[in-house]
């Protein structure tokens, strides 16, 4: 606190430590988001009121703690299917991806691609996916008016659906954008231990002849490699690439963007001979854009702020290493309308400022937005 008790000093504040200074960067950065699934976005506030809304009963401590107790990969996926059955119409979509948008907004996030499973939702609930996606779609709109937030939806094939599953969802899904609903990509989710990454190929191929971008889960080395046999834009996850010299050598060769979500890792999320801090270390050496995310913020107790601040304290970022992360977030975020020059251009001017001064203010949104 300043040293006088009048209004109208003019004494400052004192200098933070360089630690002190990564946290509050971390959260004030303006900065991309992208990857960040829809399903595992489910607050435990939210959570308890979704189920008083459709049960009429409170949630026990103990249901509460339970569905955020990771265990086990069966265990995950149950809870996801479980958070599905409480979305059960339009309004309560997008009434939750609104709450889930403005709890990354208050953590520095400006753009957001979240990852949307509408396989998941109709198997669980019934709900087809074009009304998923509208729904979800109408959240974006919301906040694009409100918050001035860019971004969109990303279409997740679900691998327990197998390949034709897959592509019948690109054909059913893909004519949406035409429509007005948000959609950036593809990608892809679920067990990887269900159906080989490249079975998915004639799904891809379709997504990609309609004009979208390319991405999808890569959590084994066999999968990094079917993600770059595809040509996919981005990856996600896929740093266990570095225990394969070929592999290594095909991400060095090819720099495919990646996403990486350090919480989840950390958590144990992922399993690799190498350590995802080394990972980290030897990617970034190598030229391949790393992109931070949180993938199941909820689930895994994080958000991209905390995100931030894990990886800028186990590599001993720089403030300027800081403000270089957020900006490479946003250099790889996929636009809906154009390159999105105008909207980095604003994030990055105040990426600057505030790796100047991290007390430095906030600018306001991008023109237009």
């Amino acid at each position: 606190m300043p040293s006088s008790g009048d209004p109208n000093t003019t004494d400052e504040f004192p200098p933070m430590a360089r630690e002190e200074e990564r946290v509050v960067l971390a959260r004030r950065l303006p900065k991309a988001e992208l990857h960040m699934h829809h399903v595992g976005s489910l607050a435990p506030s939210e959570l308890a009121r979704l189920h008083r809304q459709t049960t009429g009963v409170g949630l026990s401590r103990v249901e509460a703690d339970a569905a955020y107790d990771l265990r086990s990969l069966g265990k995950f996926f149950d809870d996801l299917d479980k958070a599905v059955r409480l979305w059960g119409d339009e309004a309560l979509v997008t009434e939750g991806v609104l709450r889930m948008i403005a709890g990354a907004y208050d953590r520095g996030v400006r753009h957001l691609e979240l990852l949307c499973t509408p396989d998941l939702h109709r198997d669980e609930i019934g709900m087809e996916p074009d009304v998923l996606l509208r729904a979800v779609g109408e959240a974006f709109r919301v906040a694009g008016d409100e918050l001035g937030l860019t971004g969109g939806i990303i279409i997740e094939l679900h691998r327990f659906g197998g390949p034709r599953a897959a592509l019948d969802l690109v054909e059913q899904t893909a004519a949406l954008r035409e429509k007005g609903v948000p959609i950036l990509g593809y990608g892809n989710d679920g067990d990887h231990h269900t159906v080989p990454f490249e079975a998915l190929a004639p799904a891809y191929e379709r997504a990609r002849a309609e004009g979208y971008r390319l991405t999808g889960h890569a959590d084994v080395i066999e999968d990094v490699a079917a993600a770059l046999d595809l040509g996919l834009d981005r990856i996600d996850h896929g740093w266990m690439g570095v225990d394969d010299p070929d592999v290594l050598r095909r991400l060095r060769a090819t720099r495919t963007p990646m996403t990486f979500t350090p919480t989840a890792y950390a958590l144990g999320g992922l399993v690799s001979r190498t350590g995802y801090v080394d990972a980290w270390r030897i990617l970034d050496d190598s030229g391949v854009p790393l992109l931070l995310g949180t993938d199941d913020p909820e689930l895994f107790h994080t958000d991209l702020a905390q995100d931030y601040a894990l990886m800028a304290n186990a590599v001993q970022w720089s403030n300027e290493q800081l403000g270089a992360a957020a900006k490479r977030s946003l250099e790889h975020a996929w636009f809906l309308d154009g390159d999105g020059a105008e909207v980095r251009a604003h994030w990055f001017a105040e990426i600057d400022a505030l790796v100047a001064d991290p007390r430095s203010p906030h600018r306001g949104r991008p023109t237009g937005c």
